[in-house]
C-alpha cells in the first residue's frame, strides 16, 4: 500500500523543477561548456604562439567563443535552476489561480501539499491538491483517469506501466508507474477525490478527447452537483413508483404500506430527486425493493462512481424490507452498504438528451443552466414559455405567470397509450426548480397531488 512520503529530496516540488530544470537544458549547457573550453584553450599563450603566424584572428574569435560560452552556461544555469522556467514550472504557472500570483508561492503550495498529504507510487506524488511527475496538474481539474500496461517494443524489454490524466483545458500528464499494482492504487486513490472523472483504458484516452461540448459539460455537471451536495449536506426527496411501475404523487408511508399489503409481490422503487452521494463516493441512482423469488424480498441499490457502475443488495425478510425501504423514504437517505453483495451492473443507454423549447425554439445541446436562464427570461418579462421534452417520455412547461404565480404543466404516459395532462400555480420560484431539476436529471415528473387533472381538455384540444 502506498505510504505517506517521507523523503525530503524528493518531496519537494521546487528541487524537483531544478532537477528537471537542468536535465532539460543539459544539451545547451553541454554546448556552452564545450564553447567555454575552447575559448580558454584559445586564450592559451602556447596555443596562440602556435597558430598565430599562419591564423592570426583564430585565438581572437576563439576567445569570443569562449565569452559567448561562459555567458550562455551562466544564463541556462540559472534558468535550469530557477524553477519557474522548467517543465514542471510551466505547468504550475499555467494552473494558477490568480496571475499576480508568484512561480514561488505555488511551489511552496505543492510543498506544504505533499507534505502534509502526499502519497507516492514510484516516482509519481499524489497530495491533496496537486499531481506530481515531470509536470503537475491541479486535482480538481482532472476530468480523465485512464491507465494501461503498455508492452516492450523490443523483445527483452520490460512492460511500462501508464497512468494519463487529462484536465478540462485537453492539458496531459503521463507517469509510468513501477507495476500494476501502484497503477491501480494510484488510480482508486484519484478516483476518491474525483469520483466523477471518465476513466478507462488507453483507447478510452482518445474517445475522451473526441468528447462533444455536451458530454463534457455532463462530466463538469456532475462535479457542480457533487460539491454543491457537499457544501449543503441533507436528506433528498425521492420519488416513489409501486409495484406499478407508475410514479405516485406525493406518496407518504400511509401509501407505501397500503401499496406493500395490496401487492404482497410486487415491487417497489424510490429515485432521488437531486443527486444524493454517499459518504464512500458512489452517486446512488435509486433503491429497489423486490421479490427475490424464493420468498424473501431483494433490497437493491444502483450505484456509481465515475463511470464505473455497480449494484450492492441484501435478502431479507419482507417485513424488514419493508421497516427499511420506509426508513430510507422518511430520512431521505440510503441504508448503510456495508456487507452487502456487490457486482457491475450494465448501465443502459441513457435516455435521449431533454431538448429545451423557448418560445417554440428548439434547443437540443442544453444544460441545466440553459433552463435556469430560460426561467430567469420568463421573470424578466423576456420569453413566455419554455419546455423540457426528453424524447417520447412527455414533457414538463412553465407556460407563463399569472401575476405572480408561475403555471406550470407535465404529461406522462398513461396506461391506455396515450397521456395524461397536470397543471398547477404556484408563487414558489424554488420549488419550479425544483421540478425541472428532478425533471432534467432523471425524467422524473413531480408529484401531481393538488395538481389540476386536464387530461380531458388537453386530449380533445390533440384531436381538434
Amino acid at each position: 500500500m502506498p505510504t505517506t512520503m517521507c523523503d525530503k529530496r524528493e518531496i519537494s516540488a521546487t528541487r524537483r523543477a531544478r532537477a528537471g530544470g537542468v536535465r532539460e537544458l543539459r544539451p545547451k549547457l553541454t554546448l556552452c561548456a564545450g564553447a567555454l573550453v575552447l575559448g580558454a584553450a584559445g586564450c592559451l599563450p602556447a596555443f596562440r604562439d602556435a597558430v598565430s603566424p599562419a591564423f592570426p584572428l583564430l585565438p581572437y574569435l576563439l576567445g569570443k567563443i569562449g565569452v559567448a560560452g561562459l555567458a550562455g552556461l551562466l544564463s541556462f544555469l540559472f534558468l535550469g535552476l530557477s524553477p519557474a522556467h522548467c517543465r514542471l514550472g510551466g505547468s504550475v504557472r499555467a494552473q494558477s489561480p490568480a496571475c499576480s500570483e508568484s512561480a514561488a508561492a505555488l511551489f511552496a503550495a505543492i510543498d506544504a501539499d505533499m507534505r502534509e498529504h502526499g502519497k507516492r507510487f514510484g516516482d509519481l506524488y499524489l497530495g491533496r491538491e496537486w499531481v506530481l511527475f515531470l509536470e503537475a496538474m491541479r486535482i480538481s481539474r482532472i476530468q480523465g483517469i485512464f491507465t494501461a500496461a503498455v508492452d516492450p517494443v523490443r523483445e527483452g524489454g520490460a512492460r511500462t506501466y501508464t497512468l494519463w490524466l487529462a484536465d478540462v483545458d485537453n492539458n496531459l500528464l503521463e507517469a509510468s508507474l513501477p507495476s500494476w499494482k501502484a497503477l491501480e492504487e494510484a488510480r482508486a486513490y484519484l478516483l476518491e477525490r474525483v469520483p466523477d472523472a471518465y476513466t478507462g483504458g488507453e483507447a478510452d484516452l482518445d474517445c475522451f478527447f473526441t468528447l462533444d461540448g455536451a458530454d463534457r459539460r455532463e462530466i463538469n455537471r456532475r462535479v457542480r452537483a457533487r460539491q454543491a451536495a457537499q457544501a449543503s449536506p441533507g436528506p433528498v426527496a425521492f420519488a416513489y413508483a409501486g409495484a406499478d411501475g407508475v410514479p405516485t404523487s406525493l406518496a407518504t408511508e400511509a401509501v407505501i404500506e397500503a401499496d406493500f399489503a395490496a401487492h404482497p409481490d410486487g415491487a417497489a422503487d424510490l429515485v432521488p430527486l437531486s443527486p444524493l452521494f454517499l459518504p464512500s463516493g458512489e452517486e446512488c441512482f435509486s433503491l429497489a425493493c423486490e421479490p427475490d423469488g424464493k420468498g424473501r424480498f431483494r433490497f437493491v441499490a444502483f450505484l456509481r462512481r465515475g463511470d464505473d457502475y455497480r449494484r450492492a443488495e441484501r435478502s431479507m425478510e419482507r417485513a424488514e424490507a419493508l421497516a427499511l425501504f420506509l426508513d430510507c423514504f422518511r430520512r431521505g437517505v440510503p441504508p448503510s452498504l456495508s456487507g452487502w453483495e456487490e457486482r457491475a451492473w450494465e448501465q443502459p443507454l441513457p435516455p435521449e438528451r431533454q431538448s429545451l423549447f423557448v418560445d417554440e425554439e428548439r434547443f437540443d445541446d442544453t444544460t441545466f443552466e440553459d433552463v435556469e436562464a430560460a426561467l430567469d427570461g420568463v421573470d424578466a418579462g423576456v420569453c413566455g414559455s419554455f419546455l423540457l421534452m426528453p424524447g417520447d417520455l412527455g414533457y414538463l412547461s412553465l407556460n407563463g405567470k399569472q401575476g405572480r404565480d408561475y403555471i406550470v404543466e407535465t404529461a406522462f404516459p398513461a396506461p391506455d397509450g396515450d397521456f395524461e395532462y397536470y397543471r398547477i400555480t404556484t408563487p414558489r420560484r424554488d420549488q419550479v426548480l425544483f421540478w425541472f431539476s428532478a425533471y432534467y436529471e432523471h425524467a422524473q415528473p413531480p408529484y401531481v397531488d393538488g395538481w389540476k387533472d386536464v387530461t380531458k381538455a388537453m386530449r380533445r384540444r390533440h384531436k381538434a
